[in-house]
């Protein structure tokens, strides 16, 4: 693969092409395939596919529909040449976690693209994690729970906060809150559940 091309879709979260004996598709919760770019829910059918999960068919008939799984993964797929020269092939990317989706006024945002650009914006921060709080006017609006590296933050409550590479004014979180932890699975996964909890105590707070 091309390295130009290969730097582009590790920043863009790519998962490659499907594999033999594995279908995927981008579709919609009625199992109808989106166009190219258009974001949907990841889903997979195929002989290497299980047939449900195990004594649990209330989620087995909502994830597995015609023969295809629905992972709870948003993404998309473009026509891409992994090398100058060769023919277009059907690449996926992976947005995040549909549950995990902020969905401000009617459009979805990344809470992982917003972290990312927060730490590349500010080396201070250690760690961080960006979860949607109910807004009236917006349905959600976005808040960023940090840990400092510092406690020197200020900065972030600044008008620099208005302008962060690689961030609209739309996507910049609209609430900061600086913690001493953030909750995590027993393998170091953000729970984001849990972070929401914190963001609406903290609010309530203010």
């Amino acid at each position: 693969m091309d390295e130009k091309i290969y730097r582009e879709f590790t920043k863009n979260n790519t998962i490659g092409n499907e594999l033999a004996n594995n279908h995927l598709a981008i579709m919609d919760s009625n199992n109808n395939e989106k166009e190219e770019n258009e974001e949907g829910e990841i889903c997979i059918s195929g002989p290497v596919l299980a047939d449900g999960y195990l004594n649990n068919p209330d989620e087995t008939k909502k994830s597995f529909v015609n023969s295809w799984f629905h992972s709870g993964d948003l993404g998309y797929w473009k026509n891409v040449a992994s090398r100058p020269g060769l023919e277009p092939r059907k690449f996926f990317f992976i947005v995040g976690r549909i549950k995990e989706i902020i969905i401000k006024g009617g459009v979805n945002i990344s809470p992982s693209a917003i972290e990312d650009a927060l730490l590349k914006a500010f080396p201070e921060i250690d760690e961080v994690s960006v979860v949607g709080y109910p807004d009236e006017r917006m349905g959600e609006e976005i808040a960023a729970v940090i840990i400092p590296k510092r406690s020197d933050l200020l900065r972030l409550k600044g008008p620099t906060l208005s302008n962060i590479p690689g961030l609209s004014p739309y996507e910049t979180p609209k609430k900061i809150f600086f913690v001493d932890s953030l909750p995590k699975t027993s393998t170091g996964k953000m729970q984001r559940v849990e972070v929401k909890k914190i963001v609406a105590d903290l609010m309530k707070k203010e």
